[in-house]
């Protein structure tokens, strides 16, 4: 069925006997990236709490996951079919 929509994302963890700037990527399982991504929802809820705009919890978001370890993009241009026409939405 292909690779899941996930499967771009990965840690990158800093090698302990390489130097600073050497790098090694670890792949994850599904269950493993919707723990770290439920762990920071949670956090994230607990110090700032609802009501603010989508684009703080994003950019908040982005930020926990990065200093986490992972590889993550935001607003991802997806192409949408509909009614015969293509479109680029960005989610």
């Amino acid at each position: 069925m292909g690779q899941p929509w996930f499967s771009f994302l990965s840690v990158t963890l800093d090698s302990r006997k390489a130097a600073k700037t050497q790098r090694e990527t670890i792949a994850l399982s599904e269950n493993e990236i919707a723990r770290i991504m439920v762990d920071v929802a949670f956090k994230i809820h607990s110090t700032l709490g609802p009501g603010l705009l989508e684009s703080v919890y994003e950019t908040v978001f982005f930020y926990e996951l990065t200093n986490r370890g992972l590889k993550v993009r935001r607003q991802v241009a997806v192409p949408i079919v509909y009614a015969g026409l293509r479109f680029e939405a960005r989610i």
